[in-house]
């Protein structure tokens, strides 16, 4: 009596593995499937083992192996049978993978309630809300803020996220100079045809603005030169963009100025 083995078309075999043609072919391609039979029409025949294969790869993949580990694993001294050293390793990799997307799963829900802005951490959305109510200001005054928020929590290292923190909580505290929002929006009203005297006149009263704040503050000369690199590297890493050429200039010519003023002293 003779044996007949069951034979699988490509076709059957996608439907039993839940694989595409596509995917098939690929794994063929990069070594994880061997050159199977073919009919005398050229077309791909399967036997059982190759239909178990199939199956096997797309249940590591499923485990979370990729597919340069499956080959290792199918065609390596572990065979079908995986180590106890290789199921524990990739269930840490997968745990960590769960820890991972259960933060962004996190972080994407704080984004949501916060009005959708994923960019900056919650607590500073709410912070920078907090010093735009307190102040009365609109969101297009908020706009060069919010932006140095943004480049300090994704670029900017602990030290300085937590300066921000205490400084955003200090702002949200108390009411900011009338004469600094007129300021602000002074400069956001400058159009790219400004004339010279016009950008003089406002980089004059920016200077003289924070020049005035400083000595309120008492800064020294040390903390006064990080200030000043400060914003001169915001202009170079966030301005461009924020504000046209005129805008820049003046807040060029009021940076001079107000180093000009420093060295004096």
């Amino acid at each position: 009596m003779t044996v007949e083995f069951k034979i699988y078309t490509t076709k059957q075999v996608c439907g039993l593995c839940g694989v595409t043609p596509r995917t098939l072919h690929y794994y063929h391609k990069i070594g994880l499937l061997s050159e199977t039979r073919r009919s005398a029409g050229g077309y791909r025949q399967y036997t059982f083992e190759e239909v178990r294969d199939v199956l096997r790869i797309r249940k590591l993949v499923d485990l979370g192996f990729t597919l340069d580990e499956v080959g290792e694993i199918v065609q390596g001294p572990e065979g079908g049978q995986l180590a106890d050293e290789t199921i524990k390793r990739k269930a840490n990799e997968v745990a960590d993978q769960m820890a991972q997307l259960e933060r962004r799963a996190a972080a994407l829900t704080e984004a949501a309630n916060v009005g959708g802005q994923p960019y900056i951490p919650a607590e500073f959305v709410v912070l920078l809300d907090r010093f735009r109510d307190t102040n009365g200001l609109t969101d297009q005054d908020l706009g060069p803020l919010r932006q140095i928020v943004e480049l300090t929590v994704t670029g900017g290292d602990e030290a300085e996220i937590q300066a921000l923190r205490e400084k955003l909580e200090a702002m949200g505290q108390g009411q900011i100079d009338e004469d600094d929002i007129r300021l602000d929006r002074a400069l956001r009203q400058i159009q790219p045809d400004a004339t010279d005297e016009e950008v003089e006149w406002l980089a004059h009263e920016m200077a003289q603005r924070a020049e005035a704040l400083a000595r309120r503050a008492d800064l020294d000369a040390a903390v006064r030169q990080r200030r000043d690199k400060a914003v001169g590297g915001l202009i170079e890493s966030s301005l461009w963009g924020m504000f046209n050429d005129r805008q820049l200039a003046v807040i060029d010519k009021a940076l001079t100025e107000l180093t000009a003023g420093d060295a004096a002293d």
